[in-house]
């Protein structure tokens, strides 16, 4: 798998106790039950809408469904977490923007958080996709070995990831590794590198599951993503219902 040609790929969603990063691009590609099905895009923040204002929406222009974002504070206020123009990883081209988390300067604290639930998000049993993700880390990993949840997704009522079935989430475990969980895995799968993960560089991600595997693969916006794990993990399927929440 190679890291998308264009740098406005799709991307899914940034949870509390984000780093300090200037956040993502987020997609979710779903093949539903049937595992010999064609992947269709389901969900995609580009997070580069000019604002100000205190939501992001959802990019519907390749069929993904409209699903507007509330950038809240820790204490739940609507605040703008708009980063400006040139922000985003493929700033310097087309002047793109990045949801912008770097208030928060530490790794492990309760911070801002971009967030939703809607019915455009209830797509049911979901036993294959795709997630994938830009993200910027601006500090360098802190002593008290917190990592932040970069995205939980599921059914309304989770918790947090590997706490809830019918759910699917990304932690930044360590330095160098990310757990990915689904339903109640702790961790489902884990990616760990052979060095600690840049900051100041923007990190492409993507994790698939085919209903047998999981597999994870991380690039930058400079070089050819590669696969970092293979976990066997068979026959989960993750329910999202009529509502879905991120």
């Amino acid at each position: 798998m190679r890291k998308p040609v264009s740098p406005e790929v799709h991307r899914v969603k940034l949870l509390p106790r984000m780093t300090a990063c200037l956040a993502i691009t987020a997609s979710v590609l779903f093949c539903g039950l049937a595992a010999e099905a064609q992947p269709v895009l389901k969900l995609r923040y580009g997070f580069d809408d000019a604002g100000p204002g205190t939501s992001t929406p959802s990019d519907t222009s390749s069929g993904g469904v409209a699903a507007t974002l509330q950038m809240l504070s820790f204490a739940g206020a609507l605040t703008d977490y708009h980063g400006p123009a040139n922000s985003g990883v493929a700033g310097a081209i087309t002047g793109s923007r990045a949801l912008n988390f770097s208030s928060n300067t530490r790794s492990g604290a309760n911070g801002p958080v971009a967030a939703t639930t809607n019915a455009t998000l209830g797509f049911g049993p979901v036993s294959a996709f795709t997630v994938t993700m830009w993200w910027k880390k601006l500090d360098g990993w802190q002593s008290d070995g917190f990592g932040p949840r970069m995205f939980v997704m599921g059914a309304p009522g989770f918790d947090d990831i590997n706490t809830t079935a019918n759910s699917m989430g990304l932690k930044y475990q360590a330095a160098g590794q990310w757990y990915f969980s689904m339903n109640t895995g702790n961790p489902t799968a884990a990616a760990t590198f052979s060095a600690n993960l840049p900051t100041n560089v923007w990190i492409f991600m993507a994790i698939t599951y085919d209903g047998t595997n999981v597999k994870i693969y991380e690039g930058t916006d400079t070089s050819v993503s590669t696969l970092i794990s293979t976990t066997s993990a068979p026959g989960q399927i993750i329910d999202f219902g009529s509502t879905g929440a991120i």
